[in-house]
Parts: C-alpha cells; sequence; structure tokens
C-alpha cells in the first residue's frame, strides 16, 4: 500500500490484505455491488481518512517482478463494475461510513492498527493466476519455470513471497482483529463465507441483496461485463477477469514446479488448510 495512503487510513477503515492472484478484484467487486466502498491502496490515493472518493493515481513501473498498475482507461475496460463507481462527481452512495483498502504488500515494516481481511489462495493457484495475469498486463516474457524460479535472481522467489505475504498477517494481527477469507471455501459456499465477512466488516446485509451481490460479481458475470466493455467478445484482448478455477495448478504443475512450495511455502500451505501430499 503507498505510504500515503497508510497514512490516511481512517477509524471506519478495513484492510483487505491478498497477495496478488489471490482474487482481490472479485471480493472488492462483491462489495461495490454491496454500496460498501473499496479501492485498490496501491493503485489509487485516497482523498483523505473518510472521503468517499479515491483519485486515481498515474501508473508506476519498477524494477524486478513489478505488481502491474493499470491506467484509468484500462480500469474502466476490465473492472467496469469498479469504473461505475467513481461515475458520480460526489463519489458512491453508501450506507456506513466503512472503507475496505486492499494492500498487496506483507505486514512488515508498518504498524497497522485497522481490522485486517486476510484473503488467502492456493499459493499454488495464486501463482498461475499472477504469472498469467504479468504476462498480459506487464509484458512479462519468462517461461513459468523461470518465474517460479525469481529468474535467476531479478526477483524473490515467488512461492517463499506468497507464503511470507500470508504468514506475516497471520502473525502480526490479534485474532480479533483478523478475518481469513480463503478463496476456495468462498468459491465453495459464496453465501455463508460473505455472510460472515460481512458481519466482521459490521455492514450485514440481508441474504437476498447479497445472493443478488454474489450473483452480480461471480466470475462469469464480470468476464461478460468486461467483454462488453472491451467490445464485441473481447477477441485477442488480455483478460483480467480469468476463470477463477480452485485447484487450476493440478494441470499445470509438474513435480520440478512443486519443488518450488518445499520449506516455508510448505508452512504457509498447510497454515491455511492446504493439501501439501508430496512435498518434504
Amino acid at each position: 500500500m503507498r505510504p500515503e495512503n497508510r497514512a490516511r487510513l481512517g477509524p471506519h477503515d478495513v484492510v483487505l490484505a491478498a497477495h496478488p492472484g489471490s482474487g482481490a478484484s472479485w471480493v472488492g467487486t462483491l462489495l461495490v455491488e454491496l454500496g460498501i466502498f473499496y479501492a485498490s491502496g496501491h493503485d489509487e490515493l485516497l482523498a483523505d481518512a473518510t472521503s468517499p472518493r479515491a483519485l486515481r493515481a498515474p501508473s508506476q513501473s519498477g524494477g524486478g517482478l513489478a505488481r502491474p498498475q493499470l491506467a484509468p482507461e484500462q480500469r474502466a475496460l476490465h473492472l467496469p463494475a469498479l469504473a461505475a463507481r467513481d461515475a458520480s462527481a460526489t463519489g458512491p452512495a453508501r450506507r456506513e461510513p466503512l472503507r475496505v483498502i486492499l494492500t498487496n504488500d506483507s505486514a512488515l515494516g508498518w504498524r497497522c492498527e485497522r481490522p485486517v481481511v486476510l484473503l488467502v489462495r492456493d499459493g499454488r493457484d495464486a501463482l498461475l493466476s499472477l504469472y498469467h495475469h504479468l504476462q498480459s498486463f506487464s509484458g512479462l516474457a519468462v517461461s513459468f519455470d523461470a518465474f517460479l524460479a525469481g529468474n535467476d535472481g531479478a526477483w524473490p522467489r515467488p512461492a517463499h513471497a506468497w507464503a511470507f505475504v500470508n504468514m506475516s498477517w497471520a502473525a502480526s494481527t490479534p485474532a480479533e482483529r483478523l478475518h481469513v477469507l480463503r478463496f476456495e471455501s468462498a468459491r465453495e459456499r459464496p453465501l455463508e463465507e460473505f455472510r460472515a465477512l460481512l458481519a466482521f466488516l459490521g455492514a450485514p446485509r440481508d441474504d437476498a441483496e447479497l445472493a443478488r451481490a454474489i450473483e452480480a460479481s461471480s466470475y462469469a458475470s464480470m468476464r461478460r461485463a468486461e467483454s462488453r466493455a472491451l467490445g464485441t467478445d473481447g477477441g485477442a484482448a488480455p483478460r483480467f477477469m480469468r476463470r477463477g478455477q480452485v485447484g487450476e495448478w493440478r494441470e499445470r504443475y509438474g513435480a520440478a514446479q512443486l519443488e518450488h512450495f518445499r520449506g516455508a511455502p510448505r508452512v504457509a500451505l498447510e497454515r491455511f488448510g492446504y493439501a501439501t501430499d508430496g512435498l518434504a
């Protein structure tokens, strides 16, 4: 999260911590559908500690495995629901002062005193999703093997970075301020898992409204909205929304790729309830 945004977190803010590729755009779209303010702490600048507006910041590039930042026009095409959030001059209508602000960073280096929703996805799927995203939006031109290996030291090994991000939030946030949302559980039991999320946020909605929001923010619905914004069926344009598939890594990883999840990544997988058969 940008340092400016950390300083602008207010008394009604909740941090959504999620390693890239973990489904934050899906969860953020759901929140927007429910009238809850959501913004990226990386791509946007918060106006102040209470404003319902997020001021879009210019895209910035960095060295190593830089996180892609979408320009405003790209966001409007690929995330139309979030673009619609900013349609009015005064900001979106909200029922409560709650703001949910995304960070992809670890908890290292700043003292977060706000409640935290930790969105966790199986690291093997999260990194596969991130790899495709970087290929589409950052011009990443290395093999999946090289990506997982850190491309000869060009960036930290992604499996260890995934483990560190998630474990750092779990270790540093007191239990009463932490809500762990597993991507896979939310995909399997969306009504139950998102009802619990809203209870933690202090923004309950009835089941009928929640069910409508779940349908409107489903991967299929978001892909259709993205296609409409891109024109026709999207053609060959890169797609922000893929499939949100659970267990896709089983179709892509071989023994060599799984080697990257030994040690600390395996500990993290087990900490969050993921099977680690075959990993030492």
